[in-house]
């Protein structure tokens, strides 16, 4: 679309990789050309000479990134949380199967941890890995409660996203047999059922039906 500005708040703000490709191999810079969006054109060749000429500098904070993600990996969290300080862009860190340090930190119930990346690394509560994990799939069937409360209630993550085999976070929970969470992850669900008929009946002027189901919701606010 040729808008400049958004152009530069995604690399500059959101260090969005302006060699990225997209499906059909094309990069920004290409679809800006191609559509005849000269300033944008401008701006990305900029950028990226700039960035051909760091290319030592990448493949040492490259190396940084690796043994920051070995560590968290690993269990090793004080080591990792030396080198998360040195890496430049953490939500970007990424081991096999596309797991993140996110996902490593709900792996091992560092909701703390979990916590610092998502608010002062701008790390992806959302985020999933190739089998289609989310963070809060990762804690669910490890059992950690303190993880799935904090991107539950603080994040607003959704219990009833599936991963590439069709499981939500419950389905996991009940998989490796972690009851409580099981039970935790039931009632969220059961809450955002009944959230969602209680907008329904307003949204469609069923006055009576809302009015009763308003009742029974828990934070009308959050409706």
């Amino acid at each position: 679309h040729g808008w400049l500005s958004v152009v530069k708040e995604l690399i500059i703000e959101h260090q969005f990789d302006p060699d990225c490709k997209d499906n059909d191999g094309n990069t920004p810079l290409s679809k800006a050309r191609g559509n005849g969006k000269q300033s944008v054109v401008d701006y990305l060749e900029t950028v990226i000479e700039t960035n051909s000429g760091s290319a030592d500098i990448s493949s040492s904070s490259k190396e940084v990134e690796n043994e920051c993600f070995n560590a968290f990996n690993h269990e090793r969290r004080e080591e990792g949380l030396a080198l998360l300080k040195q890496i430049k862009n953490p939500h970007r860190v990424r081991g096999e199967y596309d797991f993140t340090l996110l996902h490593c930190a709900a792996h091992w119930g560092w909701a703390d941890t979990a916590k610092l990346l998502i608010t002062e690394y701008n790390c992806d509560s959302t985020q999933v890995d190739s089998r289609g994990l989310t963070p809060l799939h990762v804690a669910s069937g490890r059992g950690h409660m303190d993880v799935i409360k904090y991107l539950i209630e603080d994040q607003k993550c959704d219990p009833l996203q599936q991963d590439n085999d069709g499981n939500s976070s419950v389905d996991r929970a009940r998989n490796y047999g972690n009851q409580d969470i099981v039970d935790y992850l039931t009632g969220i669900q059961e809450s955002s059922e009944l959230e969602k008929q209680c907008y329904d009946a307003f949204n469609y002027g069923r006055r009576e039906e809302a009015l009763r189901l308003l009742k029974q919701v828990k934070d009308p606010r959050t409706v």
